[in-house]
């Protein structure tokens, strides 16, 4: 047997297996403070379901093996709606229910994968979401590097996820091109909130050790005292730059210093190499946000959605071109919780 989960009202949380669907209660309650996501992760309302998740879910087959989980491809039976299912062992030691109240809390804005809801069984938590299918920039750039054009026009598209999520205290905290995955219509996506975070409105956060030590914050390694939230991922989009533009991860020396790390094998623009400076300085770093990086030279010069539609296409993909009143920036809503009398639930 399992529970369904609502998380509109707080008594104490089942204790055995359960289904949780929060979006609701996080849609509802923006911005959401630390204490309230303490509340979400750990109050439910309990109803008894009599079936696993799976009964839900046709042709469900394994797509990728993770360290610490395992990615699935499904089509959701009630709709024929392509889905990808992530499990998350409960017992690995990581912070399941964290990654996946982050992720529905974020999952529901342009350019970050929709999330519809997360499940809860004896062994495993559960996250749905869309299927993506042009896979992750990480792939992409297994073939050829990106011009500074096509990169800046990448970063260009996540900047706004990146600014909503800061503007309610959110960070992601692991943005790198593995986390970016390509939907049918050639946008950019944001993925993997495993160590996304709900921080408090003087935007401080504890010297916890958390995501890949590369992309995070020097001042963040260096000491245990606290960090900025929003430098962090401010100094993401700047590895992210070199990554994408580059086609590997940079090798960093005196990255433990204040000031600016240096980077071997420079990249040969300069427009680039200043934005990156502007991202890794932690002397100016923490006095940045998303907008002010918005209008330097490199993102301005981003290429325009034909060119990068084109790119695309030279590369292989199947770009769908999205027609002028198509819903393609539209995220559907995550379907109604049936009642508990619902004939869905029999």
């Amino acid at each position: 047997m399992l529970t369904l989960c609502m998380s509109k009202q707080s008594p104490r949380a089942a204790d055995g297996p359960f289904i949780g669907l929060v979006h609701d209660f996080a849609i509802k309650n923006f911005p959401i403070s630390e204490s309230q996501l303490k509340s979400l992760k750990d109050a439910h309302v309990p109803i008894t379901l009599p079936f696993h998740p799976k009964s839900m879910f046709a042709n469900m087959c394994l797509s990728r093996k993770m360290k610490d989980s395992k990615l699935y491809q499904a089509t959701r039976i009630h709709d024929k709606r392509n889905v990808a299912i992530k499990k998350l062992p409960i017992n690995s030691g990581l912070d399941c229910k964290n990654e996946a109240v982050m992720a529905l809390l974020c999952g529901r804005t342009p350019h970050i994968v929709p999330v519809h809801a997360t499940f809860r069984t004896k062994r495993n938590i559960w996250i749905v979401m869309d299927w993506l299918e042009g896979g992750s920039l990480a792939e992409l750039l297994l073939a050829q590097p990106l011009s500074p054009e096509i990169a800046a026009h990448v970063i260009k598209q996540i900047m706004e996820p990146i600014e909503w999520m800061h503007a309610r205290q959110r960070a992601h905290r692991d943005i790198q091109a593995k986390n970016l995955l390509l939907d049918r219509y050639g946008q950019v996506h944001i993925s993997d909130f495993g160590w996304a975070v709900q921080y408090s409105r003087n935007n401080r956060l504890s010297g916890e050790f958390v995501g890949a030590s590369l992309f995070m914050a020097r001042e963040h390694l260096s000491n245990n005292d606290e960090y900025s939230a929003v430098s962090a991922d401010v100094w993401s989009l700047g590895l992210l730059a070199y990554e994408l533009i580059k086609g590997h991860e940079p090798k960093l020396t005196n990255s433990f210093k204040i000031g600016v790390p240096k980077i071997e094998d420079r990249i040969d623009c300069a427009a680039v190499n200043d934005f990156i400076r502007m991202c890794l300085d932690s002397g100016v770093r923490r006095d940045w946000s998303i907008g002010d990086l918005r209008d330097h030279q490199f993102i301005s010069a981003a290429c325009s959605d034909d060119e990068w539609f084109q790119f695309l296409m030279e590369r292989g993909f199947r770009v769908e071109k999205p027609a002028a009143d198509s819903d393609a920036d539209v995220l559907m809503p995550p379907p109604s919780a049936p009642t508990k009398n619902s004939s869905e639930w029999r």
